[in-house]
């Protein structure tokens, strides 16, 4: 990894505003109850949808952790 790469994470990445990590993290939050309901329309079809659902678990994971980032600044 680059010097100019760390740098960047360290610096810009703990430097966002509150209400940008809450907004991220609603986004993603939304995206993994959207991903559920398209989850569940394709398990009904009987296609495969396991991929869709730990997707979107990991959203659900990804959102909680930027809301609690937020709320801990």
């Amino acid at each position: 990894m680059s010097k100019f790469i760390i740098l960047f994470k360290v610096f810009m990445l703990n430097k966002i505003d509150k209400k940008i990590r809450f907004a991220i993290g609603i986004i993603f939050i939304m995206g993994s109850i959207f991903g559920g309901l398209i989850g569940y329309d394709l398990k009904n079809l009987g296609q495969e949808y396991n991929h869709i659902w730990v997707l979107s678990m990991i959203a659900l994971y990804a959102g909680f952790d930027w809301i609690s980032k937020g709320m801990r600044q």
